[in-house]
């Protein structure tokens, strides 16, 4: 999960930079992460069936392989052309490396282990970003490098330690009789797919130009910028731990989670007196986030009988969330400014908390019916 997330924390620090290495336009850059999301939501669609019989530990060396790749293609490249193709093969890689890391919680940790587990591979991507940020805004005027010494090099050492790991059989040998996409066709499953989507929208716009809304509005060094996008990773890192007692009822924590960011997340564009002000806002959306993102995964767990299934969904709506927040947000921020952009973000999280509510009080599904199941039984 770290290696697979690293590529994405690499560009922020960096969009104002790169834009003008390459001499493009800054939602140019910004649109690479929605090229690699599209890429990953294509990836998914084939990962259902795939995982039905490949192995979660040859779905993760695969993973780790392309991310590896497509890492190296990026710190080679020497215009936009290249950096989109790295992008692509960057998207497939991530596709495969989310969906089966998560799985890989409920599958191989049980009912027992899987909070545990879910709750230590969700600490990888703010990990990176904490890493990956900073190393990129410390190292700005040589962003290759980074590419290199961060998601390709450590993306190469997970992969080494995953091949190292036996062989397991393909999740439909241990479940053959566990449902499979039929779950998605209710209401609760659809409206918590569509939240991920408009959620994961919401936080790339944020993820993808809270560094150039520094650097624009405030003139602040590449450094900082990636030191401030890193206090909020951290950020997300504890709303992630402290969520996790509560996620027996991980449903409860996305209404008000939503809301939140939907609040913070216009302030950030909105409100902007000085980088103090808007460095408290942004920590504080990571922290709503880390929450939030654990919450919604176990929800997710919860709804499916076979974990690929439910993460391939997440992993869609998470990467097609990315397309639309990158693109929509680059085109906010080209027409209105940031102030348009907070209202795009405000706008996007508010729908993420919309289409869960009215959806409760439906039938209750069992933690015996749903193997695997993290927590104790929720409502279907």
């Amino acid at each position: 999960m770290f290696a697979a997330q690293a590529p994405g924390f690499v560009l922020p620090p960096v969009v104002a930079q790169l834009a003008d290495d390459l001499g493009v336009s800054v939602g140019a850059i910004g649109a690479l992460r929605g090229v690699s999301g599209l890429a990953a939501a294509v990836a998914t669609v084939l990962l259902v069936t795939l995982a039905r019989s490949v192995g979660l530990r040859d779905l993760l060396a695969v993973g780790l392989g392309s991310v590896a790749v497509g890492s190296a293609l990026a710190g080679v490249a020497t215009g936009l052309t290249v950096l989109i193709v790295a992008h692509v093969v960057l998207g497939l890689g991530l596709a495969t490396v989310l969906t089966s890391a998560l799985a890989a919680a409920k599958v191989w940790g049980g009912a027992d282990d899987a909070p545990r587990l879910l709750s230590a591979a969700m600490m990888g991507p703010p990990a990176a970003a904490v890493l990956a940020t900073l190393t990129s805004g410390l190292l700005a005027q040589s962003w290759r490098t980074t590419w290199l010494l961060v998601p390709c090099a450590t993306s190469l050492l997970a992969l080494a330690g995953t091949l190292r790991l036996p062989r397991d059989v393909a999740p439909a040998q241990l479940e053959p009789g566990a449902p499979d996409v039929q779950v998605w066709r209710t209401t609760r499953a659809r409206a918590w797919a569509l939240g991920e989507l408009l959620a994961y929208a919401g936080w790339s716009a944020v993820v993808v130009y809270a560094g150039a809304l520094f650097a624009r509005t405030y003139g602040t060094a590449p450094g900082t910028v990636g030191l401030l996008i890193g206090v909020s990773a951290v950020a997300f890192m504890v709303g992630t731990r402290l969520a996790r007692p509560r996620l027996a009822r991980a449903r409860d924590l996305l209404v008000p989670g939503a809301a939140l960011l939907a609040i913070g997340g216009a302030a950030l564009g909105l409100v902007r007196p000085s980088a103090a002000v808007s460095a408290s806002v942004l920590a504080a959306l990571g922290f709503v986030a880390g929450a939030r993102s654990i919450a919604a995964s176990a929800f997710g767990l919860q709804l499916a009988g076979r974990g690929v299934a439910a993460m391939a969904v997440r992993t869609t709506a998470q990467q097609l969330g990315y397309l639309v927040g990158a693109a929509a947000g680059g085109a906010m921020v080209a027409r209105a400014g940031f102030a348009g952009l907070g209202v795009l973000v405000g706008t996007l999280f508010t729908l993420a908390a919309v289409v869960h509510v009215g959806t409760r009080g439906v039938q209750r599904t069992t933690s015996a019916a749903v193997p695997g199941a993290v927590g104790v039984p929720v409502r279907s």
